[in-house]
C-alpha cells in the first residue's frame, strides 16, 4: 500500500511540474509588457503612423484581464481607444476608434479609414523581438505590424 500511495504521489508531483508557465512560448499581455511607441512598417506606406500602448489603471490582473490605452498618429488625426486582452492568451479586442477630425488629401483620408478599420478588426497578438504584429480575426495576410521605436 505504501509503494502505491508513493508512486502516486510521485506522478502528482511530476504532473504537477510540467504544469511550469513560466518556461511558455507565448509572452502573456500583462500590464506593462507591451508599453511602448510603436511605428508601422507592414503594410508599407508613405504615411508615419504610430501607436502608443499606456497602461489603463482601471484594468485589473487579478481577474485576467488586461487593458492598455492605445493612440498615436495616423495618416491625418491623432486617434485614441482602447485594447484589451488576458494574461492567459494572445487574444485581444480594440474598443471603437476615436480620432480628431481633420481633412487632409484624398489618399490620406482613404488610407486613414482602411487603418482604423484594420485596427478595429484586430483579435490577436504576437511579439516578436522589436516587433508588434496585431492580427484581424481569422487570418495573418492583413496583419498590422509594429516596430519599437528607438
Amino acid at each position: 500500500m505504501k509503494t502505491i500511495l508513493t508512486l502516486v504521489s510521485a506522478i502528482a508531483l511530476i504532473a504537477a511540474s510540467c504544469n511550469d508557465k513560466t518556461n511558455s512560448t507565448i509572452q502573456p499581455l500583462s500590464a506593462t509588457s507591451f508599453a511602448e511607441t510603436y511605428k508601422l512598417v507592414e503594410p508599407a506606406s508613405k504615411f508615419e503612423v504610430s501607436l502608443v500602448l499606456t497602461p489603463d489603471s482601471t484594468s485589473s490582473e487579478i481577474t485576467n484581464r488586461v487593458a492598455y490605452k492605445i493612440g498615436g498618429r495616423s495618416s491625418v488625426n491623432h486617434y485614441f481607444g482602447t485594447l484589451t486582452g488576458s494574461s492567459a492568451s494572445r487574444d485581444v479586442q480594440i474598443s471603437a476608434i476615436g480620432a480628431t477630425k481633420m481633412a487632409g488629401p484624398a489618399d490620406a483620408m482613404q488610407f486613414e479609414t482602411d487603418y482604423f478599420k484594420k485596427l478595429q478588426a484586430v483579435k490577436r497578438y504576437e511579439v516578436t523581438g522589436n516587433r508588434l504584429k496585431l492580427f484581424p480575426e481569422g487570418g495573418d495576410t492583413s496583419a498590422l505590424v509594429y516596430e519599437k521605436e528607438k
